[in-house]
């Protein structure tokens, strides 16, 4: 912290601006390293010990700087659509692009693997003390408002501003009506691929804005 602040004092060399905010690591649930089983509570604890303790020290040294969540992964899309906020769909599209598997809520309530990441996940983020919540939002823009809403309803995030680090859509051939079935054939794609990945980009970017997201990249 104290080479990056750019206070005069042990600077980095050449450093021209600042690094005023600061973001404890990225989706944790697939690049955090832990002996404990990741469905267990234990690595949930363990994690937010670790951002509690990185977001003191840089907050003891500089208190106004900005400290952010990981960014949150495709675990949240899921757990939307289990607690209700993606009604009336039916099912969530379970899908890698070359296999698609719609689940249902009942289907859902007996996977013992994601209800404890929904549990985890819920619980890092009521209690990691950080300024922001990052996220990483694909997938369709008409989910944007209730996927806010669910942060704010039962993450508990209150009056946290909400940032999407990494988005836009469509996520997957298989899940998206948006996606033709127009081929690559000669190095370009499709025009009305084109088009409407355009438009759908453009659709993320205005209904992120209108539901009060701060910063999208």
């Amino acid at each position: 912290i104290d080479r990056y602040d750019k206070d005069g004092t042990n600077d980095m060399p050449g450093l021209k601006f600042p690094v005023n905010k600061w973001r404890i690591e990225t989706e944790w649930q697939s690049f955090w390293c832990s002996s404990n089983a990741d469905t267990s509570l234990a690595v949930a604890k363990e994690f937010t010990k670790y951002v509690n303790m990185t977001a003191n020290v840089i907050k003891t040294k500089q208190p106004t700087f900005t400290v952010s969540f990981a960014g949150m992964d495709l675990i949240h899309d899921k757990t939307i659509f289990y607690d209700g906020y993606t009604s009336p769909e039916p099912s969530y599209c379970l899908s890698n692009c070359n296999t698609s598997i719609s689940l249902t809520q009942t289907q859902m309530s007996t996977d013992a693997n994601f209800l404890a990441k929904r549990r985890n996940m819920i619980y890092i983020l009521r209690n990691c003390n950080v300024d922001e919540i990052d996220i990483h939002q694909y997938g369709r823009w008409q989910y944007i408002p209730n996927t806010i809403k669910w942060y704010k309803d039962s993450a508990y995030t209150g009056t946290k501003p909400i940032n999407f680090l990494e988005g836009a859509g469509p996520f997957c051939k298989l899940c998206e009506p948006i996606y033709h079935l127009g081929t690559d054939t000669d190095g370009r794609l499709p025009a009305s691929l084109v088009r409407d990945n355009s438009s759908y980009v453009v659709y993320w970017h205005m209904m992120s804005l209108a539901n009060k997201v701060k910063f999208l990249s």
